[in-house]
């Protein structure tokens, strides 16, 4: 089914969830480069991340399937899908482990099944087409909608965000689905200067199923933190919080561990923290990245047991790991890596082009260097398409050419080491 729907393109482009080269991080990519572009035309964004309650359980499985017909789905296909969702008995295990009498489910797909959530992609796959003056991403059941114009025009901004509300919410009406309007967040964004005269200036309220939407300072979308002028200091507070939150939990236990465990434990549980997000965040200021990296320290002196007053680069050394601002950049670079070998998704591939071969100068370029589009913001310069293709272009030619092969993480992180 997966085959059959990505050779024919049936899924929006826009769509990430449960697909090759579809990560969380890459729709957050090309969320936060549509702002940082925004803010290089001067303009405001009004952002709303919705929020569906049970939407897997809420699937109507009836209309599901004429959705898969009208994709040219066999009637064979939908028939043996069908039998698959229908008549499906769930019990609840209660608190002393007695089971409910089981009842037969009549909507909703099954979670934790393979099919499942790919199902559920294709029954909201529509969605996005209810939006006729926002850009949207949709992930699993996350749609993040944001519409962009200069400060002047806040008022004609929230009318045709809210008449696009207006339309998802009659969309869920007839797909059976219901919106969590006290989970759904909405904020403005831009830069510093004209974020402050969105305050001081009153507007409308932004309106999704008869109730008004709070305008927040940031937004959580996808585990990630936006805020209102991109200064990433809510991300960036709410990760140290996680790492020394992990820390506090290990130490407790440190005498009885050895260090080897210990690395694996703080690599399986606080790393991932840091990780996650980096392609975003290379912009980070000099005090931001400096909490980063004491966090990183911090998990590196509970491995290795080297005092505070200690220097921590032996132990990098020792451990054989990166510190934070070149493992943010490794890792930023596999990302671009990945999309350049499998030229998806496609509309991160198509902001990625080598110099090409009649180009003006390009006989003393290498034809795997990367084209740098120009910015006069240092928001659009530290966008993921731009730093990353600086950080590409200033490889050696011989690790770029390795790109298309399995062993390019392993020769990049042995460059990265030095």
């Amino acid at each position: 089914m997966s085959d059959f729907v990505e050779e024919r393109d049936f899924l929006d482009a826009f769509q990430s969830g449960f697909r090759r080269c579809h990560s969380t991080q890459i729709a957050l990519i090309r969320i936060v480069d549509c702002l940082c572009e925004s803010v290089e035309r001067g303009e405001v964004t009004l952002m709303v991340a919705i929020d569906f309650s049970r939407a897997f359980d809420m699937v109507d499985v009836g209309l599901l399937l004429r959705k898969l017909c009208a994709l040219d789905f066999s009637d064979a296909a939908c028939a043996w899908l069908r039998s698959y969702l229908s008549g499906r008995p769930q019990c609840v295990v209660g608190p002393r482990g007695e089971r409910s009498r089981p009842l037969f489910r009549t909507r909703g797909v099954p979670q934790g099944s393979l099919c499942g959530p790919f199902l559920f992609s294709l029954s909201i796959n529509d969605l996005p087409s209810a939006c006729r003056h926002s850009k949207g991403h949709l992930y699993a059941d996350k749609f993040t909608i944001f519409s962009s114009g200069s400060a002047s025009e806040a008022e004609a901004i929230i009318s045709r965000v809210n008449e696009d509300l207006a339309r998802i919410s009659a969309w869920a009406a007839d797909n059976g689905l219901s919106l969590n309007v006290k989970k759904t967040q909405a904020a403005w964004i831009g830069s510093r200067g004209y974020i402050a005269r969105m305050r001081s200036a009153p507007t409308s309220p932004l309106i999704l199923d008869g109730e008004p939407i709070n305008l927040r300072d940031n937004i959580k979308l996808l585990g990630v933190v936006l805020d209102e002028t991109l200064s990433w200091r809510a991300q960036v507070t709410a990760t140290a919080n996680r790492c020394f939150a992990a820390l506090a939990r290990l130490r407790r236990h440190r005498d009885c561990l050895t260090r080897e465990t210990r690395l694996m434990l703080v690599k399986s549980l606080v790393f991932p923290h840091l990780d996650y997000g980096a392609g975003l965040l290379a912009d980070l200021s000099g005090e931001l990245t400096t909490r980063m990296e004491r966090c990183m320290n911090a998990a590196l002196r509970f491995v290795t047991g080297v005092s505070r007053f200690d220097h921590i680069t032996p132990s990098y050394v020792a451990c054989g790991l990166l510190k934070y601002r070149r493992r943010r950049d490794y890792l930023a670079l596999c990302l671009l890596a990945s999309t350049l070998r499998w030229g998806g998704p496609a509309y991160l591939a198509r902001r990625l082009s080598f110099v090409h071969r009649d180009a003006p100068g390009s006989l003393r370029r290498s034809q795997l260097e990367l084209k740098i589009p120009w910015a006069a913001t240092s928001c659009l310069q530290n966008a993921f398409f731009i730093h990353t293709s600086r950080l590409w272009n200033d490889l050696p030619r011989d690790l770029q050419a390795r790109y298309r092969g399995e062993t390019f993480r392993t020769y990049l992180f042995a460059h990265m080491l030095g």
